[in-house]
């Protein structure tokens, strides 16, 4: 290894360490390796390192006996030579260890805003998250009591634009929730998410928020529920991130991971991100799905046909928990059934919008 190399690596560790003793912020060596490599946490043109870049290295990292953290400090030499990484791979984590002082201010930056960070290396991250295995978000930023997470949660998911019919049914199902004593999971969106959020946060109830853009704007929309304990706000992509698709889709699947069942108010065949999620839960069993039952929603029609659980208004009148709607439902088409993947495929591209 160049002796100059490994000097300056030497002290640019040693320095941030120094500081690092001085934040409230403490994350193990190895998450502050992770979010170097792969976070979006630092304001750089330096593209980091993919969430399936990054599971390759672990596993030759692993097979060499090295942990996470001493990837850092590591020169293009023993990367490649000894580690076994590509040329290409390499000179990307050579140029993010480069940013490794700006690591440390964006990480106090952060602090200085009540923001947390907790990676898929530390005790409190989301045990419910790592049932998506490599699709797990590896780093996440959030605000509020984390452990609100952790609980037996239920997601709410329909139409951004709103009938009489379809705010009646949110807010009948917000009821039913509020009563059984569930923790709502929603991802931000206008309409039913929204009405979902707050109700349950009127009602006294817990809440995770989970957004993929504008966290800063959700902060102060709901800063007086945070501070009450109420509802944590969470993201996977830099607090400071305007909206992307791609990041968008991602956390509704983030979402699906962290409850026991999701329930879909309404969504029409190939609309969107809720119609996408729905068939992508569907192939991947992230977790169960509840459909209202409705004719004015072309998509739980298909949801329900294809064998999702559904519930009518009368269920929602009645004493029958969501749990036991759920454990009563018998699936009436396979899950490996080819022809769902078919029909669905064409749907999907179907030019309808919610």
């Amino acid at each position: 290894m160049n002796g100059h190399f490994f000097m300056s690596k030497l002290y640019d560790i040693m320095t941030f360490k120094q500081e690092y003793k001085n934040m409230k912020l403490q994350l193990t060596l190895n998450s502050l390796a992770l979010i170097l490599c792969c976070g979006d946490l630092i304001p750089s043109s330096t593209q980091p390192i993919s969430t399936q870049e990054w599971q390759e290295i672990e596993k030759k990292l692993k097979s060499a006996h090295k942990e996470p953290s001493m990837i850092t400090g590591m020169s293009i030499d023993t990367l490649t030579q000894i580690i076994g990484l590509d040329e290409f791979t390499a000179h990307k984590i050579e140029k993010r260890q480069k940013l490794l002082p700006d690591l440390f201010y964006a990480l106090q930056n952060l602090e200085n805003q009540d923001i947390g960070v907790t990676t898929i290396y530390e005790e409190d991250y989301p045990a419910s998250l790592r049932v998506l295995g490599t699709k797990m978000p590896l780093v996440i930023s959030y605000i509020g009591d984390l452990s609100l997470s952790y609980g037996v949660n239920i997601s709410v998911a329909g139409p951004q634009m709103m009938n009489k019919t379809m705010r009646h049914v949110t807010k009948e199902i917000m009821k039913k929730i509020s009563k059984e004593g569930y923790i709502v999971v929603v991802g931000g969106s206008k309409g039913v998410e929204e009405l979902a959020l707050r109700t349950q946060l009127t009602n006294n109830g817990n809440a995770v928020l989970f957004v993929a853009d504008h966290m800063f704007d959700k902060i102060r929309l709901y800063s007086k529920y945070i501070k009450q304990n109420k509802l944590v706000i969470m993201t996977a992509n830099d607090p400071y991130a305007l909206f992307d698709v791609t990041h968008a889709l991602d956390k509704n699947l983030y979402i699906c991971g962290m409850v026991f069942a999701q329930i879909v108010t309404g969504t029409h065949i190939g609309s969107g991100p809720v119609w996408f999620t729905s068939i992508q839960n569907i192939h991947s069993h992230w977790t169960r799905q509840l459909v209202y039952e409705t004719l004015d929603y072309s998509g739980n029609i298909r949801l329900i046909e294809m064998g999702e659980a559904h519930f009518t208004d009368e269920d929602l009148k009645s004493e029958v928990t969501l749990a036991e709607i759920l454990d009563n439902h018998e699936t009436v088409i396979k899950k490996d059934d080819p022809s769902i993947d078919q029909m669905t495929i064409f749907e999907f591209i179907e030019d309808k919008h919610e």
